[in-house]
């Protein structure tokens, strides 16, 4: 649905003040040649009859200053015109029914106030809507993008249907929760902290995890590639890690860098750790699931463990609080 361009002229909240007068002027000028062009057939009616709908043509266009405008210069204008055209004396009648127009003139002066803030909240919705529309058409391209990364990553380290399925059902568990919190944020800023929380939540044994940091949100496009690299650094470290040693524990913190936020995963207490000779579809993940201009992943084998370093830029942080979590 698109509007047509009037209603668009008309639904603009602040309208300049050249604007409020010209349509003013329109509107009394609209009254008196109405007024000079039918007056044989207005003679027997009161002097304001041609400048109500001015009044609240005005209102609408120009809202209430554009009326009020308008029931002050008609006013001048239909006494002129009424002395000049009907009577050349202005009566008690005339002082009458001057006080009635007023009073009209005021009621039509807030109808087409009300009817004009009527179309603006119509606009704004309209255009909302739009923005809406656009926005979840943006994330659901993105995510079947996302979704197809994974299918062939995924594909081109399994032989075998059920190798596929176990391999790929988690991955795609961590993008949907990924997506679960974004759609929980109607801004589209997932608290970071949370976002940790609820991606290794499901990895989680005897306090093995360890997350501090301050609390502040990030933009959603960072929030799934994010989530998707958590969720794989911990299926390794269970594979392979610290999760896969009763005695392993994972710290998981964050923290200001500037402007922007660096997050660390550490691995301790588990297996040795060598260097893969092959690089895993993980340390693919790591290195390309952010977006450059949203920040970059390292991955480090280092003796007592796995250190992942993601460096967040400015671009994906917002809503910052300087607070930290408990």
């Amino acid at each position: 649905m698109k509007y047509s361009g009037w209603i668009d002229l008309i639904a603009r909240d602040r309208p300049r003040w050249w604007e409020i007068g010209l349509v003013a002027v329109g509107c009394v000028v609209a009254g008196i040649l109405f007024r000079l062009l039918f007056h044989s057939a207005l003679a027997n009616s009161g002097p304001f009859v041609t400048f109500f709908p001015a009044v609240i043509i005005a209102a609408i266009w120009g809202g209430v200053p554009a009326g009020v405008t308008v029931v002050l210069a008609s006013t001048v204008a239909a006494v002129v015109l009424y002395r000049q055209l009907v009577a050349p004396d202005w009566s008690f009648i005339g002082w009458g029914l001057l006080g009635l127009y007023w009073i009209f003139g005021g009621l039509l002066l807030g109808l087409g106030a009300v009817f004009r803030r009527t179309l603006i909240d119509l606009a704004a919705a309209h255009a909302q809507a739009q923005l809406l529309a656009a926005e979840m058409q943006h994330r659901s391209k993105n995510l079947l993008a996302v979704v197809q990364a994974l299918v062939a990553q995924t594909a081109r380290r399994t032989e075998t249907v059920a190798a596929f399925e176990a391999a790929f059902a988690p991955r795609l568990g961590a993008l949907l929760e990924a997506q679960a919190i974004i759609s929980e944020r109607a801004a589209g800023n997932v608290p970071l902290p949370q976002l940790l929380a609820r991606v290794v939540a499901s990895f989680e044994t005897d306090g093995r995890f360890r997350l501090a940091g301050p609390a502040l949100n990030v933009d959603h496009q960072a929030a799934t590639p994010l989530a998707l690299i958590l969720h794989e650094l911990a299926t390794n470290a269970i594979k392979h890690g610290a999760l896969g040693s009763h005695c392993g524990r994972i710290s998981l913190q964050w923290e200001r860098a500037g402007r922007g936020v660096t997050i660390e995963w550490k691995e301790s207490g588990g297996p040795a750790v060598a260097v893969p000779v092959a690089v895993g579809f993980g340390s693919r993940l790591l290195q390309n699931a952010l977006p450059r201009r949203l920040g970059e992943a390292s991955l480090a084998f280092e003796a007592d463990g796995v250190r992942a370093t993601i460096r967040l830029k400015p671009d994906a942080i917002v809503a910052s609080h300087l607070s930290n979590s408990p």
